[in-house]
């Protein structure tokens, strides 16, 4: 008769889950957990990793979204304050904020590598003596 599996595979994921976010363990120290506590071969303990990964994302997009329409409904709030104090170079700011957060607008900064630098100098037409110099040029 086979033996019982000790564990219950949703139960390993979640341990993933809570050993990655609370205790911040690396890939090594959940691969040896598994190996060692739960006797899951490392092919199978690598798949747990990767499900326990998903959950992980799908949780963290659901937070992003959440905090993000916050965002948006705070700055929609900031906009309309700012259209009834006619304050229209505030209005133009969020309204790029509110654009960067909905990936509308994308700030970019190109340079072609090459330097250039000009500087003016003002340069008195005088001998070191500080009289006038007869020469123009100089």
């Amino acid at each position: 008769m086979a033996a019982k599996a000790k564990y219950i595979r949703e139960d390993i994921i979640q341990a993933i889950i809570k050993m990655k976010l609370q205790h911040c363990a690396s890939q090594l120290t959940i691969l040896n957990f598994l190996k060692n506590d739960c006797k899951i071969k490392q092919t199978q303990a690598y798949g747990l990793i990767g499900e326990a990964h998903k959950i992980i994302a799908e949780t963290y997009k659901h937070w992003n979204k959440d905090m993000l329409e916050q965002a948006l409904a705070d700055l929609e709030e900031q906009k309309e304050s700012a259209k009834l104090s006619k304050d229209r170079r505030l209005v133009l700011e969020i309204t790029k904020e509110m654009n960067k957060i909905k990936g509308m607008y994308i700030e970019r900064v190109e340079h072609s590598g090459e330097v250039k630098y000009v500087a003016t100098f003002p340069i008195k037409n005088e001998n070191i003596d500080g009289h006038p110099t007869d020469n123009p040029s100089l």
